[in-house]
């Protein structure tokens, strides 16, 4: 599917307080070959959601699922459209409106570029930009590279239709980490190619939501972005440059082994930290550095792990499942 069309898809569930903002700035998008895909993932807003979407008519393409999750609405959308570039817009977030021909520009440059990523805004209920997520890597070329710029979002990343017929769709049984699990699998892959400097996506952040109806979710959503990492083919990739120093080889597994700390998988996590105090001659002052370091890392609770790893990209998805 060669034909230059992008599809943004929209999943939506009790939307009706920001949908029109998002299919708004969707629709004045100045890259004219584009469809916009809303996907109601079982909305009970008492068909508010319904009733603001089909106010459109043929500018849009609505469907309706019962709820089965973000997963499921993007899968569904991806089913159903026709583009050859993906976008997910969700139903609280903005594009600006070059957001596509700015991409769309980049790949006439870059024909080799099938997914792509932008600095982009955090943005507060009213619309008001709190925070500016800043990339400084042009090229993500491994699954560890991924990992360190930790704040990704998938609203600020498009991807060319052939990514998912390479590493499938995401994930229906992640709800809350969806993305975070599909971004590792692009990366083992793919080469993500940063777009400029622009901030051409506004991502809503409410912090008034709470965590604790997710709990368990997110506590079994760890667990699969664990088993993910850990299969031959991540690693593989997260193990993938040659370093100059030892300390570039102590850090390599250091960082690893922290993630895993986050993720709540003490087992894989020691394996890890003990390859790097072990194997890896660096200074003392640094070995104690981030000796203190891991031993803070230990006695942090699963939802302080939640807080402070994910808050960035997690606080905007949650909300949606």
């Amino acid at each position: 599917m060669i034909n230059g069309k992008a599809s943004i898809i929209i999943p939506v569930y009790n939307g009706s307080n920001f949908l029109n903002e998002a299919i708004d700035s969707a629709l004045a998008q100045t890259y004219k070959n584009f469809e916009i895909i809303v996907v109601n993932d079982g909305s009970t807003d008492h068909g508010l959601t319904r009733e603001i979407a089909l106010s459109y008519g043929d500018l849009i393409n609505y469907y309706e699922q019962e709820n089965g999750g973000v997963a499921s609405a993007i899968n569904y959308g991806l089913k159903v459209s026709q583009g050859e570039w993906i976008y997910w817009l969700s139903h609280d977030d903005l594009y600006s409106p070059t957001r596509i021909s700015d991409d769309m520009e980049f790949v006439k440059n870059n024909p080799q570029a099938k997914v792509l990523y932008s600095d982009f805004y955090m943005i507060n209920e009213k619309g008001v930009v709190f925070h500016k997520a800043i990339f400084d890597i042009l090229k993500i070329k491994s699954v560890r590279e991924v990992l360190e710029q930790n704040g990704m979002h998938f609203c600020a990343i498009t991807l060319h239709r052939s990514v998912f017929d390479q590493v499938g769709f995401y994930n229906v049984k992640n709800w809350t980490m969806q993305d975070v699990e599909m971004v590792i699998r692009i990366a083992r892959d793919f080469v993500f190619y940063k777009v400029g400097s622009n901030f051409n996506t506004s991502v809503r952040a409410l912090p008034s939501l709470t965590y604790g109806k997710y709990n368990n979710r997110i506590a079994y959503d760890m667990k699969l972005i664990g088993n993910l990492l850990m299969e031959p083919q991540s690693l593989k990739s997260y193990f993938s440059y040659e370093k100059a120093t030892n300390f570039d080889h102590f850090y390599e597994y250091y960082y690893l082994g922290n993630y895993f700390r986050f993720l709540g998988d003490s087992k894989n996590s020691n394996i890890f930290f003990q390859k790097a105090f072990n194997d890896f001659q660096i200074p003392i002052s640094q070995k104690a550095k981030y000796y203190i370091k891991y031993l803070i890392s230990k006695v942090r609770t699963p939802e302080n792990r939640v807080r402070y790893y994910f808050l960035v990209s997690l606080f905007s998805r949650i909300k949606k499942s």
